[in-house]
């Protein structure tokens, strides 16, 4: 009564298909075991003159011999072949037996619930039907259908059961199978999305190596020129050459951030952390936005009178205020002032960039931190900062807030674990004034 299961868990090991086979044996053997020993507590003598325990003894030796057929030809293999078999089977030792619910009943049951899990629903549903009709003619207290009203009644309630003990397996059993068809799509997705992902990892970090050797070429060779041609070239060449220096400088920019994004999300960004005063890191960062916000007509504030000590890589968090500023450049008018605040607690250090811009709709609020996520694609840039940011923060131990809303301007607060460590902080006006002479 081994039947072939249409619910086959997915295997782990390579060992694990034989060890199931044990422990279904090993159960059924269990079952048959205890049927056997209830059996012997009641000793009925059935119409055919033989104890329960006779019958079901011949029922354990029935199943031997089919184990022994199935393992020696293939015409026991069909998965319809077993149910068909069994059915007739119970059927003689239900009718053979002395009481309509001793273990006799219990096979019939058995053997419904098997062909239930096996078979399919339509199938699973008739076998259920044919077998409580079996069992109402052939029923032991019903010898040429003359029986009393209680059992009748019992009868009745014995039919019931079977019937819900089949149709209820049938319907859980395919309810099984389509949770299992569902969890195992489920995984395939996921494991081609995370072939996607390792590919896509593997196509920027070589992609992005490939290039950056002959942009330093580029680089170096346009220096070169500047420096040795500089006399020599009229204003338009002049103008030429620096146009394309500042466009090998953003590309330069835009293969740093692949690299850097494509680090973080493989999870080996290095990080040098140290006792810093993040105001010593705004500092060093604002030569590299000045510029272009002073171009734009913008204006950039920088209120903080107070240490805002952290524990972090110095490079990295300079990265995360230049892409912060960098981002409330692009998009926003003229005319917008930028505020650069902190603030520290006991646990807490914080630094805050505020714009007076027009603002972000609410339904983009969870898109903005998203790889190649841009706001405004008529402004430009790779969609790169922002990712990088959350990255670089993420690992820094730090939590991200963004407040925003159309007409009311951006906040982005970027919190960090304040540190406790000992650090030399430079104030932020003479760092920018002496990072701004190192570059003149």
């Amino acid at each position: 009564m081994r039947y072939p299961r249409r619910i086959q868990p997915l295997p782990t090991t390579a060992d694990q298909p034989a060890e199931t086979d044990v422990a279904t044996l090993f159960s059924g053997v269990l079952f048959l075991a205890g049927l056997l020993l209830l059996s012997f507590a009641q000793p009925l003598v059935g119409r055919a003159g033989l104890p329960t325990w006779a019958l079901i003894l011949g029922f354990v030796l029935y199943n031997l011999v089919l184990e022994l057929l199935r393992r020696r030809t293939v015409l026991l293999k069909g998965p319809a072949m077993l149910p068909l078999i069994d059915l007739p089977v119970v059927a003689a030792l239900y009718a053979a037996s002395g009481a309509p619910g001793g273990p006799p009943y219990v096979l019939v049951l058995l053997v419904v619930t098997c062909a239930a899990a096996t078979l399919s629903l339509r199938a699973s549903l008739a076998y259920t039907g044919v077998a409580a009709a079996l069992m109402a003619v052939i029923a032991p207290t019903l010898p040429f259908w003359r029986a009393s009203t209680w059992q009748a009644r019992e009868l009745g309630a014995q039919l019931i059961v079977v019937l819900l003990v089949g149709a209820g397996t049938a319907l859980l059993t395919r309810q099984i199978v389509r949770s299992q068809a569902q969890a195992q799509a489920s995984r395939d997705e996921a494991a081609r999305l995370a072939e996607l992902n390792a590919l896509h990892t593997r196509f920027f970090a070589s992609i992005s190596h490939e290039l950056r050797t002959p942009l330093t070429a580029v680089k170096a060779a346009l220096g070169l020129l500047d420096a040795s041609l500089d006399t020599r070239l009229q204003p338009d060449e002049r103008r030429l050459i620096a146009n394309a220096r500042r466009n090998v400088a953003r590309l330069d920019g835009v293969i740093g951030d692949l690299l850097a994004l494509n680090q973080i999300e493989a999870g080996v960004l290095p990080l040098d952390p140290e006792p810093l005063d993040l105001r010593e890191v705004v500092a060093a960062a604002l030569p590299a936005v000045q510029p272009l916000i002073a171009q734009k007509d913008q204006q950039l504030t920088v209120e903080l009178p107070t240490p805002l000590p952290v524990d972090g890589d110095q490079r990295r968090l300079e990265q995360v205020v230049v892409n912060l500023l960098g981002n409330a450049h692009e998009h926003t008018p003229a005319g917008t002032v930028i505020r650069i605040t902190g603030q520290t607690t006991l646990e807490r250090t914080t630094l805050i960039v505020a714009d007076s811009g027009p603002g972000i709709e609410v339904a983009a609020h969870d898109h903005l931190f998203k790889p190649f996520w841009q706001l405004d694609r008529s402004t430009g840039g790779s969609g790169l900062g922002l990712a990088i940011v959350k990255g670089v923060v993420d690992l820094h131990g730090g939590q991200i807030r963004l407040v925003s809303e159309p007409g009311a301007g951006t906040t982005v607060r970027v919190s960090f674990p304040r540190s406790n460590g000992v650090y030399e902080p430079i104030p932020p006006i003479a760092r920018a004034q002496q990072v701004a002479a190192s570059d003149s």
